[in-house]
């Protein structure tokens, strides 16, 4: 009855559609954040590669990174400078001058290609991968790569396109390398762009980690850079206006209840009056207050699918249904606080 009586009230159903409101832009706002950061996340994963060098095994430390994925131990070889038809001075693949570059473009003297693991591939072939070219004229030539003044010849089986210049060679061939390293090397994908900007400092300040030399590769097709700064830019821009919102939005609510408080001294002290004690009468107060806000979010919950949709349609994009349980512990902790230091006699 108390409860019926607060939510029959005008004042409580003109602040139930502002809330309601209020929370509906918010969502929409934070369904867009999400929707342009995946597209940002998805060009850097698509482009970019972590490698790591270190004297001790950085793995274990690098599986703490929620954002790294596909982990991949490689080792670092050099080409064979005599090899001049299909090296140039070890630093590239080339024909005539013309030819695969950068695969030598690793290590610290940039001299060094980054070779993996094939378990489909024979112990005398290859398969080279290169970000932006298609060259199957190499097919069948062979090409000498040089680890620990060993030199090792191989048959180029294929190239194919890949976000990391590198080089695969058998399972049998590649466990001879690795148990010949004195080093720890390996390749990762990153899933967020935003949350990898600090990687690097972060893994070279790592104590644990002895000599260690972090880079992240990317390269980018046609504007796709361009693409991933501009909706990076665009994000950053909603997050600042959405947190504008939610600042305003606290301060409201906070007046809001407030009001509504001073407005229901009356009955709560009529409620203390009839036999209700001090922590009975605040538990009334919260549920009402926290009842207004859970219906205000319950109501924005049921017209965020249709607004999602009828977005979705105009601009032929697809948000994603934001995370509604942001706002339950918001009220939820502002209700508490309001409510529990509140003197009311």
């Amino acid at each position: 009855m108390i409860i019926k009586s607060f939510l029959r009230k005008k004042d409580t159903k003109i602040y139930f559609v502002i809330i309601t409101i209020i929370i509906l832009v918010i969502s929409i706002l934070l369904s867009f954040i999400k929707y342009y950061e995946k597209i940002v996340d998805d060009i850097y994963k698509e482009r970019s590669t972590l490698i790591i060098k270190s004297d001790n095994d950085s793995l274990p430390f690098l599986k703490k990174y929620s954002y790294l994925d596909n982990f991949k131990r490689v080792v670092f070889v050099k080409g064979n400078k005599k090899d001049s038809n299909i090296t140039n001075n070890g630093l590239t693949i080339t024909e005539n001058n013309n030819g695969l570059e950068k695969i030598f473009s690793y290590g610290k003297n940039q001299n060094e290609a980054i070779v993996k693991s094939d378990e489909t591939l024979n112990d005398n072939q290859v398969v080279i991968g290169i970000p932006d070219v298609e060259y199957n004229n190499y097919s069948d030539k062979e090409i000498s790569l040089i680890y620990e003044n060993k030199t090792y010849t191989f048959t180029i089986k294929d190239i194919y396109k890949s976000k990391l210049s590198e080089i695969k060679v058998s399972s049998n061939v590649f466990n001879k390398l690795l148990s010949n390293t004195n080093y720890y090397l390996y390749t990762s994908d990153i899933k967020s762009y935003n949350k990898s900007r600090g990687l690097i400092n972060d893994l070279n300040s790592n104590k644990n980690l002895t000599n260690v030399d972090v880079k992240i590769d990317s390269y980018f097709f046609g504007f796709e850079s361009n693409t991933l700064y501009k909706y990076n830019d665009l994000s950053n821009v909603l997050k600042v206006i959405t947190y504008i919102i939610i600042f305003i939005f606290i301060i409201f609510t906070i007046v809001v209840n407030n009001n509504q408080i001073n407005d229901l001294k009356k009955n709560l002290n009529l409620e203390y009056k009839i036999g209700y004690n001090k922590l009975q009468v605040k538990l009334n107060l919260f549920k009402r207050l926290f009842l207004l806000h859970l219906l205000s979010i319950a109501s924005s919950t049921l017209v965020l699918p249709v607004a999602i949709l009828i977005i979705n349609k105009l601009f032929n994009i697809t948000l994603a249904f934001p995370n509604m349980s942001i706002f339950i512990i918001m009220f939820l902790i502002m209700d508490i606080i309001i409510v529990v230091p509140k003197k009311m006699w």
